[in-house]
């Protein structure tokens, strides 16, 4: 049977209300006494910014070559970040160790530690780029202690991960600076060879303005080309594909030649008219400046990065420690009370409506016979 509102409310609620009102505090105060009978669930949070972030390797906004603030990269980033690191078995047995988890609750093996710390622990970023690490656990000490440590171990792997990186990266442009610095050296040695065999001395004051308007700009070009080259490339741990981008990017007349096609390009431009000695000379003279450029633009980064080693800066900046939570977090007293007053209303009203469409089918039937 279908009930419209105004019968619901006549037949119903106006008829039954201190049924559904007895009902009802009885489902309130079962869900209230439920709540102590419940185990106790409590949440301890803590609050951290990252502040320098080891996975932000490669060009900045500045153009330096390491970038270093995490602010440049998402918060959702930096949550996917932190949840992977604390999935690693590496921090998870760091914990497991610092808080004593296997023995508290005498797991038999380490896998169902891992299991139980993947349960127990939670990342959430803000808007504002904080994140927040929650941890869960029947007594409010050990939520707690679960929190600090995990804030204690995240803070560790980030320094140890900035130590790392940047001692790869001051060592990567170590060998970059000796190597361009050779290659600046090959160069100018061929050109001033060329020089003194060909017994030219300063061509370009002599052809300034061919000089000025065809070879700088080709200058420009081919080294900010080459230079943005030096900046894309990537640290890498497996010697084999650091040998492969080292050879890529090697500072040759190759690369020259590879860049910008080969040399008749420019032999078909304005340098065309010059004798060829010239024409050779202002080659060796722009693979000497761009060599040179190149050289000046590593040695620089190699200082910055040399200090950035020695800096100690924080990896991540803790607003917020672990606090000793004082309420459980499950199960509370008001939401008991308010899935008691729901269950109590809900029951009450499926019973009466039940009741009463019983009601007018034995009365249907009283009338048929």
């Amino acid at each position: 049977m279908e009930f419209t509102f105004e019968q619901f409310l006549n037949t119903i609620i106006k008829k039954h209300y201190k049924f559904i009102i007895l009902v009802t505090l009885i489902c309130l105060t079962a869900g209230i006494l439920l709540t102590f009978v419940l185990p106790k669930r409590y949440k301890s949070t803590g609050a951290f910014y990252i502040v320098s972030s080891s996975s932000n390797l490669g060009v900045g906004s500045d153009g330096s070559l390491l970038q270093g603030l995490s602010g440049l990269i998402s918060t959702q980033s930096n949550k996917i970040y932190v949840e992977n690191i604390i999935e690693t078995r590496f921090v998870k047995d760091v914990v497991l160790e610092k808080t004593g988890l296997l023995e508290r609750k005498k797991f038999k093996k380490r896998l169902f530690a891992y299991d139980w710390l993947t349960e127990h622990i939670s990342v959430n970023p803000l808007r504002d780029g904080m994140i927040i690490i929650s941890g869960y656990d029947e007594k409010p000490e050990y939520a707690r202690e679960l929190v600090f440590t995990y804030l204690s171990v995240i803070d560790s792997f980030y320094k140890e991960s900035e130590i790392f990186f940047a001692r790869n990266y001051r060592k990567f442009l170590e060998g970059r600076e000796k190597e361009l610095y050779a290659s600046m050296q090959t160069s100018m040695q061929k050109m001033r060879d060329y020089q003194k065999k060909e017994k030219i001395l300063f061509p370009e004051l002599e052809y300034e303005a061919i000089y000025t308007s065809v070879i700088v700009p080709i200058k420009q070009e081919l080294a900010s080309k080459l230079i943005e080259k030096e900046k894309a490339l990537k640290i890498y741990n497996n010697k084999s594909e650091s040998e492969i981008a080292n050879e890529d990017i090697n500072i040759t007349s190759l690369i020259l030649d590879n860049m910008y096609n080969d040399k008749n390009a420019l032999m078909n431009s304005s340098l065309a008219s010059l004798p060829d000695k010239l024409r050779e000379y202002f080659f060796l003279k722009l693979e000497s400046d761009i060599s040179m450029e190149l050289y000046s633009m590593i040695k620089s980064e190699l200082e910055k990065s040399i200090l950035n080693e020695k800096n100690n800066v924080p990896s991540i900046y803790i607003i917020d420690h672990a606090d000793l939570p004082e309420m459980p977090y499950f199960p509370r007293k008001r939401d008991g009370a308010i899935v008691g007053i729901f269950l109590g209303f809900m029951f009450s009203m499926i019973y009466l409506m039940i009741k009463e469409n019983a009601g007018k089918v034995n009365e249907k039937n009283n009338r048929n016979t």
